[in-house]
């Protein structure tokens, strides 16, 4: 393999050249070091790669390409003193099949070796994508997924504009670096283990996964990484695409929301408290805890709404919901089951007392006036009780103890401005608990 090299110093050249030369890998090299020279040599079809000193050559990047491309695509390889410093997103524009630092010398003869080799197989290597390939390259400087571009050593290498809007990091912040800089915290250990096995395994990976804006805030996005092998099944670089999921992952959270949020108190409904209750049937069978039920139905509500309006009756739900989940601790459940029914789920608890303790307070606030509108608002509550295990064993037993035991309560007919508060009858006595 014919290799010339384009270098101003003499020194340097010699340099480059014992290192191709103690490669063992068949290399012929020649070297100039002036620039008519230079331009002469690089107008020639003899070299099967051009090895180019940067930023001290006597030509720039773009001369020796332009001269390249006119040779068929010769494959130019960069040598630089600093990829970061020296611009390594302007190199590969400019069309280099590769950078390569000076404290790489074993990169160097793989460098060369690899390029030549792609290109006697029809796969021209003048930048990131093929040669003459002015598409290829508009789809990087304008794409609108970021595009990031590492070596074998996993440094990145090129960044394109839509990176830079994502990640808030010029390219000159990053070249250079390895990607973990632009990690959240909130990745998980386990996924980066998923990721790099994957990638290993199967040479790309595609998933969510959290980073970190340059300002500090962190982001989800949808990331699809590959790797590019050379010749002897290394690898020599990974292309990453970034896609910012922040919209989505927002309409996703909003429609998770409604479908499990009552959208006038914004408490869980329905749907969310059964998959609650059985949670903490099995949270308290685990822990040989207690667990508790309690139904709450507001006395008086249809009165509000006849006297006051739907508006003042929508108000009154709201503040109702406003006053359980104050009184209820964050690992328990409040939750709205339709029309003027709540419920409340207690987990974790120690005694039938803190039960009772809990649920006598929940009466007292509930039967408090609502101020609505400039006007004093009464209802009262029938709340009834069922725990585990005490009552029952199944989240289905203690929905249907507890649904019970309210309307025992209701049928005491304290309503209105009062509270009534019944404990569910276990099944085997029959007898008030």
């Amino acid at each position: 393999m014919q290799v010339l090299i384009v270098e101003s110093s003499p020194d340097r050249a010699a340099r480059l050249s014992g290192i191709l030369n103690s490669a063992g890998a068949g290399f012929e090299v020649f070297s100039v070091t002036r620039m008519g020279a230079a331009r002469q040599a690089c107008a020639s079809k003899q070299w099967d790669a051009i090895v180019l000193a940067h930023p001290a050559a006597p030509l720039s990047v773009r001369e020796v390409v332009a001269h390249a491309r006119r040779q068929g695509g010769l494959p130019v390889i960069v040598v630089a003193q600093d990829v970061k410093a020296d611009g390594a997103v302007a190199l590969i524009r400019a069309g280099a099949a590769d950078i390569v630092e000076w404290d790489s010398p074993v990169r160097l003869s793989a460098a060369v070796s690899d390029a030549v080799r792609s290109h006697r197989h029809g796969k021209t290597t003048i930048g990131l994508l093929p040669a003459d390939d002015d598409v290829a390259s508009a789809v990087f400087t304008a794409a609108s997924e970021g595009i990031m571009v590492t070596d074998a050593d996993n440094r990145i290498i090129a960044v394109n504009a839509e990176f830079s809007r994502i990640t808030g990091y010029a390219a000159a912040d990053v070249l250079g670096r390895d990607p973990k800089m632009l990690a959240s915290d909130r990745r998980d250990t386990e996924g980066m283990t998923a990721l790099w096995t994957a990638l290993k395994a199967e040479g790309r990976w595609a998933g969510e996964l959290w980073n970190r804006r340059k300002n500090g805030e962190d982001y989800p996005l949808w990331l699809s990484i590959s790797c590019f092998r050379d010749r002897r099944g290394r690898i020599a670089k990974h292309i990453a695409i970034l896609t910012d999921i922040t919209v989505r992952k927002r309409e996703e959270d909003r429609l998770r929301e409604q479908a499990t949020h009552d959208p006038l108190t914004g408490l869980p409904n329905r749907g969310l408290f059964l998959d609650r209750v059985s949670q903490a049937v099995v949270l308290a069978r685990r822990n040989g805890r207690l667990a508790a039920l309690l139904f709450v139905d507001l006395d008086g509500f249809k009165l509000v709404n006849d006297n006051f309006g739907h508006q003042v009756g929508d108000q009154l739900l709201v503040d109702v919901a406003g006053r359980l989940a104050s009184a209820v601790r964050e690992s328990d459940t409040a939750a709205r089951l339709g029309g003027d029914e709540f419920a409340v789920i207690l987990t974790g608890v120690n005694s039938r007392l803190d039960i009772m303790r809990i649920a006598r307070k929940l009466a007292a606030d509930l039967q408090r006036p609502y101020l609505i509108g400039g006007r004093n608002v009464s209802a009262g509550a029938s709340i009834g009780v069922a725990i585990y295990p005490d009552h029952a064993q199944s989240p289905t037993d203690l929905l249907s103890l507890a649904d019970a035991a309210m309307y025992r309560a209701k049928s005491r007919g304290k309503g209105g401005e009062q509270s009534a508060l019944v404990i569910a009858e276990t099944p085997a006595s029959g007898q008030a608990a």
